[in-house]
């Protein structure tokens, strides 16, 4: 069974694509909407006003959207490819490709495998399928999505095209979807008209976490952040902005943030970029709950995150495995790396403090800590070396 957790972002990310199709005057219309395809009482997700705000400025965009005109017939290919996908129109979709059984389709998107599709009968079909299965229109993306950072070069007959998809979905509540994508096109004259021969798109989704991230550059100068970013810096004392930079309040935490941004930036990665993340133990003493942020590179860009619950999972699983922990131990070390105390890590499982303490006792005799501190940064170099 989904938990609550759950349930609210698969309502929300459903009401956003939702508020996006331009039929809805706001999230009242939304909620009515999605509870008719299954959502139980959607409003309660709605409970931040902020979504409220947002939903409605979604809905009004969307109603309102018109593309910006593009004067050169290669640009004009394109983006009319690019409408044509987002507002399920295949007939318009289909003219825009050569149609031949050379064409190719290849892409690459979130954490999606690489999908190739060979010759235009395949990727006509699969475009079929997408329409078919999902066939609500989204004028927002298709229309108010921005082509940056355009490279054009042009021959005869032949021409290629490179260009980044800025979507604008970056500053939506609990939004799981496009983030900014990136493309490479070749395109061929037929009968005198441009026509996409081949079309490749990568997006990592970069950014469209639940997470706080910030996208910064070496010197951790604030790029670009998503909303629990901003939502953190608001309530959450163990972070600042200092001239444009990312600062975390504890000294040592700190440094090592700025240490590990800087040997991040230096790396030599080679054309095969693997991403990587370093962790960053944030003790503030005191007994108080210590966490775990993230420096890391991504696809060339350089990113700090907090409180990453799927990314920090994933390494204490590692590092449970290769000390042989039992589930509950390993259920116990999560709610610790997470920032709770003993006695509420000890409710969360339904267990006498006596009993949790003892599972923790046995924890840091198998790892050969005595801290809970000293714990955290054990686990976290033991999933690294395995």
């Amino acid at each position: 069974m989904d938990t609550l957790a759950e349930q609210q972002r698969s309502a929300l990310h459903r009401a956003w694509w939702v508020a996006m199709s331009g039929r809805f005057e706001g999230w009242r219309d939304v909620c009515i909407e999605i509870e008719q395809r299954g959502h139980p009482k959607p409003e309660r997700w709605f409970g931040d006003s902020r979504v409220r705000q947002k939903m409605d400025e979604v809905c009004a965009a969307s109603r309102d959207a018109r593309p910006a005109p593009e004067n050169d017939p290669i640009w004009q290919v394109i983006q009319r490819n690019h409408i044509a996908n987002w507002m399920r129109d295949f007939d318009s979709l289909a003219d825009c490709h050569l149609g031949s059984p050379d064409d190719r389709w290849l892409a690459k998107v979130g954490n999606f495998g690489v999908t190739m599709r060979r010759g235009w009968q395949e990727i006509a079909r699969a475009h079929e399928s997408d329409i078919r299965n999902d066939p609500d229109v989204c004028p927002y993306i298709a229309y108010l999505t921005r082509f940056e950072n355009r490279v054009l070069r042009q021959a005869d007959t032949m021409a290629w095209v490179a260009f980044d998809l800025a979507f604008v979905t970056a500053d939506l509540p609990h939004w799981r979807g496009p983030g900014t994508g990136h493309v490479v096109s070749t395109l061929e004259k037929m009968d005198g008209a441009w026509k996409i021969a081949s079309f490749c798109v990568v997006d990592d989704n970069f950014g469209q976490t639940e997470a706080p991230i910030w996208h910064v550059d070496r010197d951790c100068r604030v790029l670009h952040s998503n909303p629990s970013a901003a939502t953190l810096l608001d309530n959450d004392e163990r972070a600042r902005i200092d001239s444009g930079k990312l600062r975390l309040v504890e000294r040592r935490a700190d440094e090592a943030l700025r240490r590990a941004v800087s040997q991040l930036a230096d790396m030599d990665w080679g054309i095969m970029e693997v991403g990587r993340s370093l962790p960053i133990l944030y003790d503030p003493g005191n007994d108080l709950p210590v966490s775990v942020w993230w420096a890391g590179r991504r696809g060339g860009r350089l990113y700090v995150s907090a409180d990453d619950s799927e990314l920090l999972g994933g390494r204490l699983e590692t590092a449970s495995r290769a000390l042989g922990l039992s589930p509950s131990q390993h259920r116990l070390v999560v709610a610790i790396v997470q920032g709770l105390t003993l006695p509420e890590a000890a409710r969360l499982e339904g267990v006498r403090l006596s009993t949790a303490r003892t599972q923790l006792q046995r924890v840091f005799d198998k790892v050969g800590v005595r801290g809970q501190p000293a714990l955290v940064r054990s686990m976290l170099s033991i999933a690294a070396g395995a």
